[in-house]
């Protein structure tokens, strides 16, 4: 049985995506652009609308989970069926490489630095064979933190690849992650709040009362000290 975040993911009409750098964009006085990054962890950030009516002899327990999470508490939620995500949401975060689940679990981290994770322990394949497609999510065993692959990935013939992924090993990761095994596509897990839990609104019908929404639901990304 699902709760709490995770049925508001499986609820959801539609899904906003936002992984934006916080970057300054400033215009001199003949119009040369100057964009300075402020480097940040780099949280997602998912915005969900839910359906208008829901009834609320339905969703009376998830009214419950919302109010007891309210702002403050973080939950894991995932997009695939074996977490607890409706089969509809598995192609979001589809794997599209060429390794089967088997071999994926095999492979650990070497090192990760900056944005650079070099994978070591790879499986026997055509040096062609793709580990990871462009947009691929991967993530380290215990550590909710996904990250996605910016370039195709080879297996090619050495014993590491380096994957580089759109946001840097902060905290601890550098070093907590080494040795660690990998999940990839929609196995990988995000450790979600809140910021802005909306409140709903019983429309009159007694037992057949309808729920609405002051708001679309933004899951913002904890990404506490580890």
């Amino acid at each position: 049985m699902t709760t709490g975040f995770q049925s508001i993911i499986n609820l959801a009409e539609t899904l906003d995506i936002n992984r934006r750098r916080v970057m300054g964009i400033q215009y001199t006085r003949s119009e040369v652009a100057k964009i300075n990054e402020t480097v940040t962890r780099n949280p997602w950030k998912l915005t969900l609308t839910l359906p208008a009516m829901l009834p609320y002899e339905q969703v009376r327990d998830l009214l419950e989970d919302i109010d007891r999470l309210d702002r403050s508490t973080p939950q894991v939620v995932s997009f695939s069926t074996a977490t607890g995500a409706t089969s509809g949401l598995s192609y979001i975060f589809a794997y599209q490489g060429d390794m089967s689940a088997s071999q994926v679990s095999g492979i650990t981290v070497q090192s990760w630095t900056g944005n650079q994770m070099t994978l070591t322990n790879l499986p026997t394949m055509s040096s062609t064979a793709k580990l990871f497609k462009k947009g691929d999510f991967l993530q380290v065993v215990g550590y909710p933190y996904p990250v996605t692959s910016h370039y195709d990935v080879n297996r090619g013939s050495s014993s590491t690849v380096v994957v580089e992924t759109h946001r840097p090993a902060f905290g601890g990761l550098t070093t907590a992650t080494v040795n660690q095994h990998i999940v990839v596509g929609n196995a990988v897990e995000f450790n979600v709040f809140c910021n802005n839990t909306p409140a709903y609104k019983l429309n009159p019908g007694g037992s057949t009362a309808l729920v609405t929404w002051s708001g679309p639901f933004t899951l913002y990304e904890f990404t506490g000290d580890i």
